[in-house]
């Protein structure tokens, strides 16, 4: 077992995919949008022109309401007015026909990794899987309607030659707010180096950045904070708890006072927000005695006092729980009976929609090769404990702690909603097990949780766009806003699925994913 699940490799091998990998950051060939763009290209929009979505019911995510019979028109990637339906197309302006359906703003995902591929482990001969997924991954952000993300924590070369290709057009993606690297002490979370992967793998990090700093002294942190900054970053990204999340290892470093300091310091100066990695109470205690701008996670090992979470709304804190986490890294597998803790009506019922969801829909997420592999992993929880694991080199999540999560998580969500501190809506996207464009999947479970249809499209809208400091220019359409809108079949405020399969998704007045065939009739679009 430890040979198919940790093969080596020679330096020869490694070098050659090393230089694939190299290779295919500048390539965009391994972009997937062609399908869908050259049936938008046969509809040859003219964006010079003012376009009108035309006799849709408009959904208005700040008080959850719907006017129908609507018209929006866009004029060079904004919106700038709102009207009643048009009874005739006029010539100096293309109109999109939506026969009555929902139009929402662009949904914003606060929190994914977007050079990551969900893969549980590395596998040498999925390589040109990885590549593809890396930037299949912005390609599926758009066809779920996600017109922004919120990266935090990338390969930045990688990274950033993805948000060049965004901007060029020759890959299709959302707008993307980035972190850069996690701004990490050395050993921290997470805990997995490039070197555990392969004898090579920091060979790897030359042409590719690395996703944590890892630094190990104040000089060398004040460094990184400019160097990470220099590049473009929109805030800092920490990570405050001081246990690993990988089965079968403890302890982890943490900032010192005089890291935090700096960090912060420097924070003020440049007017970063910092925002926190945060599973654990003791690094909640911690931390939150700092201007913190964003928790992201859930405290899944307590609960929280009503004064925790008065000082999280008293200092103005968001929270971005990713609650779906919780669903996908928690796997009966680790037991052979689950515990009476974790033996409730929720926890069963989110681990049915988990195993139909990796049986069946996943695989359209993530590459073939991707998902079988993680299939596959899951045994390896049967079949090994959390100390064989970590002694074979076998890197995988302690699903114990994400059923934690379904227990203390819930109830501190729910209990900081119950406060009216702002949560927005994230998924933690590439890590394993956890794809690109399902930010659906937070949304249905936030509402399961028992968060209105309402509250939940205004966590995914107006929320993040507040925590992304974007109020007014995203998560609304609105006069003066960007023109990001998703048209969907059905009302999500009587269906939440309505969120699954948008039928366009236009980024900056730009059509940029139609699911259902339209026509041109001179200066309409209609559906087909």
């Amino acid at each position: 077992m430890e040979d198919q699940y940790h093969s080596t490799e020679t330096r020869r091998e490694f070098l050659k995919k090393t230089a694939l990998l190299a290779g295919a950051i500048v390539l965009p060939e391994f972009s997937n949008g062609c399908a869908s763009l050259s049936q938008i290209d046969r509809l040859s929009i003219d964006y010079e022109k003012d376009i009108v979505l035309n006799n849709c019911n408009l959904i208005d995510p700040k008080n959850g309401t719907i006017r129908s019979g609507a018209s929006l028109r866009i004029s060079h990637g904004k919106v700038i007015g709102i009207g009643n339906r048009i009874e005739a197309a006029s010539q100096n302006f293309d109109v999109f026909e939506l026969d009555g359906r929902y139009v929402i703003p662009g949904l914003i995902n606060a929190h994914c990794h977007s050079t990551m591929t969900g893969a549980a482990s590395f596998n040498p001969f999925n390589v040109m899987a990885y590549l593809r997924q890396m930037k299949r991954n912005y390609m599926l952000a758009i066809q779920s309607g996600e017109t922004t993300i919120r990266d935090m924590g990338a390969l930045p070369n990688v990274l950033h030659n993805h948000i060049d290709e965004i901007q060029s057009g020759s890959l299709i993606g959302p707008r993307v707010f980035h972190c850069n690297a996690i701004m990490n002490i050395d050993g921290g979370h997470p805990d997995i180096r490039p070197s555990d992967v392969s004898f090579f793998g920091n060979t790897t990090t030359f042409f590719t950045g690395n996703i944590t700093v890892n630094f190990k002294n104040t000089p060398e942190l004040r460094e990184k904070l400019r160097e990470n900054s220099d590049r473009g970053a929109s805030f800092i990204k920490l990570t405050v708890d001081n246990r690993s999340l990988i089965c079968g290892r403890g302890e982890i470093p943490m900032y010192s006072r005089e890291h935090l300091r700096e960090i912060f310091n420097f924070a003020e100066s440049r007017n970063l927000p910092v925002s926190c990695h945060n599973h654990m109470k003791y690094g909640f205690d911690r931390i939150i005695d700092y201007p913190i701008h964003s928790l992201e996670h859930i405290i899944f090992d307590e609960f929280l006092t009503d004064d925790d979470v008065e000082n999280i709304s008293r200092k103005n804190v968001s929270i971005i729980p990713t609650f779906i986490v919780a669903q996908c890294l928690a796997f009966n597998e680790v037991f052979n009976e689950i515990p009476e803790e974790y033996n409730t009506e929720f926890i069963h019922n989110e681990m049915r929609i988990k195993y139909e969801y990796l049986r069946t829909t996943a695989v359209q997420y993530c590459e073939e090769a991707i998902h079988t592999d993680n299939m596959q992993h899951l045994n390896l929880y049967r079949a090994m404990n959390c100390r064989e694991l970590i002694s074979r080199r076998i890197f995988l999540p302690n699903p114990v702690l994400y059923f934690g999560m379904m227990k203390y998580g819930l109830a501190n969500l729910l209990k900081m909603r119950q406060a009216g501190i702002t949560i927005g809506c994230g998924t933690d996207a590439g890590v394993p097990y956890d794809y690109f464009g399902t930010l659906w999947r937070e949304m249905e479970m936030l509402h399961r949780a028992g968060f209105s249809k309402q509250e939940v499209l205004r966590c995914a809208t107006v929320n993040n766009a507040k925590i992304l400091g974007m109020e007014g220019r995203l998560g609304v359409l609105e006069a003066g806003a960007y023109a990001d809108a998703v048209v969907l079949r059905d009302n999500p405020f009587d269906r939440i699925e309505a969120y699954r399969e948008p039928s366009l998704v236009f980024k900056g007045g730009k059509l940029l994913h139609a699911r259902a065939n339209m026509v041109r009739e001179r200066n309409t679009l209609r559906f087909a």
